[in-house]
């Protein structure tokens, strides 16, 4: 009814404040501050690393557009201690490990639900990337990103 059809729109637009803080965060960590430096590269160049930055996002932030969403936390140990963090502040998380996905590509799967609120999917956000972003940095050079600038973030 109608107000199925109100929960269902506010999940889904809890899911898109999720997928854009994530990917803004993200693209800030992955080129430095979050604009691109023209000045010293050639477009070109700066096209490569763009769509590397993409690659390497839709590598961290799964593909979803459900209120199940998955972020990429390598190893067994690191996605269970973060699961655990988030639990004990509030999040509905859960920890999906290896062998049930391939080592290196563990992941926590967030759940959305009509109750939660924009500012608890922003102290989600938060809390991940803060437990994350050098793990995540990592990765982006290993995939071929080159030498991060500094981010100010």
């Amino acid at each position: 009814g109608e107000e199925g059809e109100e929960r269902r729109k506010r999940v889904f637009e809890l899911v898109g404040v999720l997928r854009r803080q994530m990917i803004w965060r993200l693209t800030c960590l992955l080129s430095g501050d979050g604009r691109s430096n023209s000045n010293s590269q050639g477009q070109q160049e700066v096209m490569k690393k763009q769509q590397q930055i993409r690659a390497i996002i839709q590598s961290i932030l799964l593909p979803s557009p459900s209120p199940i969403q998955a972020v990429i936390v390598p190893g067994n140990e690191k996605c269970i201690s973060l699961t655990n963090r988030l639990r004990l502040h509030g999040f509905d998380v859960y920890p999906i490990r290896s062998p049930t996905v391939p080592k290196g590509m563990e992941r926590i799967r967030i759940i959305l639900h009509t109750h939660n609120t924009e500012r608890e999917v922003f102290g989600l956000v938060n809390m991940l990337f803060e437990s994350m972003k050098d793990d995540w940095s990592n990765y982006f050079v290993a995939k071929g990103g080159g030498r991060l600038p500094h981010s100010r973030l």
